[in-house]
Order: C-alpha cells, then structure tokens, then sequence
C-alpha cells in the first residue's frame, strides 16, 4: 500500500513544544535504556539521565505554558499533539 504525503508547516507556541519535545525524548530514552532487557543498576541512571537532558532545558519555560495556551488554544493544542505523535513514534518504532 503506497501513502502520499503532504509537507506541511505549523506555528505553534515555543515553550508548549519545548516542553513536548522533551518528553518525546525522555520516551526515547526509555525504550533505549530498556532496550536489553530491564536491568535497575544501569537503566535507572540512563532514563535519570536522559530526563535531566531532555527536561531540564524544556521546564525553564514552564511558567509561561498558561499564557502560551490562554494565547492560543488550537497552537497549543497543536504543539502538544505534535510531542505526543513523536512519542508515539519513538515507542513504537522498531530498531534496525
């Protein structure tokens, strides 16, 4: 089955898709900590780690997200969606 696709851009508040984005990546980080298999003395540290690189960048804005979606709703709506979809897709996708 052949997909066509559409390139597409969207404007969407800064902070909201920071913020998205890093639990995107903290979702990678997971599946790539647990990737062999469960193992609590090295998987702990390496999603610890992979939170504190990936969030701690993305909360210094936090206080600003209430604005942001006060602002606009449907950009706000639209940078959340975008963090989950890249979940999604980091989760789900299968490792060559």
């Amino acid at each position: 089955m052949s997909v066509e696709y559409k390139e597409v851009s969207v404007s969407v508040p800064k902070e909201t898709y920071e913020l998205a984005e890093g639990l995107a990546n903290v979702t990678g980080a997971v599946k790539a900590a647990l990737a062999d298999g469960w193992d609590p003395l090295t998987d702990v540290p390496a999603v610890v780690m992979g939170a504190l690189q990936h969030l701690a960048p993305a909360v210094q804005g936090v206080d600003k997200l209430d604005d942001e979606a006060k602002a606009d709703p449907a950009g706000f709506s639209k940078a959340l969606a975008l963090g989950i979809a890249d979940a999604v897709d980091k989760a789900l996708k299968k490792e060559v």
